[in-house]
């Protein structure tokens, strides 16, 4: 996967994508180290894709989390 469930719980409306996409280490050190974890623990067992995937919500893919599921984005 990658970085881009860091900004998941809370995305500003005024989110620099520049800066999203090109996350710095610090931020991606982050990600692994609270959020991945917390992700793995709590919600792919529903929403990923190895799931019978919970309201359609997939959380393991960018696509996904900006999609949403079937209570939208």
């Amino acid at each position: 996967m990658g970085f881009f469930l860091q900004s998941m719980w809370s995305i500003p409306l005024d989110i620099d994508t520049q800066q999203a996409e090109n996350p710095t280490s610090e931020e991606i050190d982050f990600f692994e180290s609270k959020i991945r974890p917390l992700l793995v623990k709590r919600c792919y067992s529903c929403h990923s894709s190895q799931a019978a995937l919970m309201g359609g919500l997939r959380l393991d893919t960018k696509e996904g989390w900006m999609t949403g599921g079937s209570h939208g984005a």
